[in-house]
């Protein structure tokens, strides 16, 4: 199962999750896994005073200096792993 977010910072300081899973079918080799970095804990991958969801998106200053402190994303161009 992966656990994925939808977060809404538009509300200055008062981030929204919108967590959702999904059930995927796997094929393959099944010997991929990704990095430590990509996986989190559930609660506690978040630090509520995060400057990154913690913000007023309509600052000047935050539409030039914008941070993301959470990691990228993982792109896999294998079609075993799609």
């Amino acid at each position: 199962m992966i656990r994925h977010e939808i977060l809404s910072i538009h509300i200055e300081n008062k981030p929204q999750f919108y967590p959702e899973c999904a059930h995927l079918n796997i094929t393959g080799s099944g010997t991929a896994f990704p990095p430590d970095e990509y996986l989190k804990t559930f609660p506690g991958a978040y630090d509520p005073d995060d400057p990154s969801i913690n913000i007023n998106i309509y600052t000047d200053d935050m539409k030039n200096n914008y941070v993301r402190h959470f990691p990228s994303i993982e792109r896999r161009r294998s079609k075993a792993l799609c």
